[in-house]
């Protein structure tokens, strides 16, 4: 289980890739949203739960791997085992959660300073 070493944001951000209001043929999620899901579900809003639940693949950004490995390092995230355990598990535990790559058109699109700082 993670422990909060430092306080996150209210609510994780959570990217839909379906039209269709009913359906959420894959989902996207933030680091925070990943960790919540995983270890305290209760602090998801209803509508994160819901659309997760609904989601036929959620998206892991390899970037949430790095930040987690940087923050637990850092001694600001803490896990019930070691993190890189924790992510090893975290991305087979559901069989909807895939990894995301980031592509190297994305990495250098000239961005000021990282989403994630």
């Amino acid at each position: 289980m993670a422990e909060r070493a430092r306080s996150y944001p209210e609510k994780p951000l959570l990217w839909k890739a379906s039209k269709s209001p009913r359906r959420t043929d894959a989902l996207l999620l933030d680091t925070h949203a990943w960790i919540w899901w995983l270890t305290s579900p209760g602090k998801l809003g209803r509508k994160a739960k819901r659309a997760i639940a609904k989601a036929d693949r959620v998206g892991i950004p390899s970037i949430c791997v790095w930040e987690i490995a940087m923050k637990a390092q850092a001694g600001n995230l803490r896990f019930d085992r070691p993190y890189e355990t924790w992510i090893e598990e975290a991305l087979t535990e559901d069989s909807r959660t895939e990894l995301l790559h980031l592509l190297p058109r994305i990495s250098v699109s000239g961005l000021a300073r990282c989403a994630w700082d």
